[in-house]
């Protein structure tokens, strides 16, 4: 009977072993709202209220995506992620200090950010850019920055940029200007030093 039990209890344990880790896997779709909170599993029936708990919530490739207008706050995104404001929604990411976003993904990571609005309340620098493959930024405004996008992969072309309908209001002369491209659903960053 105690090998029967032994047995029983070393099949159990190979079981969870083989299968726990699913039950712990990140989403590939996370949600935040203004009714949210960051205690929540960031789900579509129980979002998040913040964007840095989401971010951390979906798994690398998923996507955030925000059910109402609101300011879900700064974020530092360490994978590849989409962050969607669907149209329809303001979505402001105001900061005080530090950096507004700050994008550390990793070489082959792709970042998408789209319908954000990100606006300086004390902070210098709006999108810190760190490690990424590709950046895209979709009807982003960048507003108020000394510095709306640092990049700091040392890429002075701008290729792994893509930015199809930003825009960037009072910025620095030292940030990212817009260059006409043959591509119209596209334009590529020119850096100016």
């Amino acid at each position: 009977m105690q090998t029967n039990t032994k047995g029983l209890a070393s099949a159990t344990l190979a079981l969870l072993v083989l299968f726990a880790p699913d039950a712990f896997a990140l989403s590939q779709r996370t949600s935040v709202a203004s009714f949210g909170s960051d205690s929540n599993p960031c789900s579509l029936a129980a979002p998040c209220r913040g964007f840095q708990a989401a971010v951390d919530a979906v798994a690398a490739g998923g996507e955030v995506v925000t059910l109402d207008s609101g300011g879900f706050g700064t974020m530092i995104i360490g994978k590849a992620v989409q962050v969607i404001v669907p149209p329809g929604l303001h979505e402001a990411v105001f900061a005080a200090s530090g950096d507004a976003v700050t994008i550390n993904a990793g070489a082959s990571a792709v970042v998408i950010l789209r319908g954000l609005y990100i606006s300086a309340a004390g902070a210098t620098i709006g999108i810190r850019v760190r490690s990424v493959g590709r950046l895209q930024l979709e009807n982003v405004v960048v507003n108020g920055f000394d510095n709306g996008l640092n990049d700091q992969r040392r890429k002075p072309d701008g290729r792994g940029l893509d930015v199809p309908q930003q825009q960037r209001r009072r910025s620095a002369p030292g940030s990212p200007q817009r260059k006409p491209s043959r591509d119209r659903r596209a334009q590529r960053l020119r850096w100016q030093r």
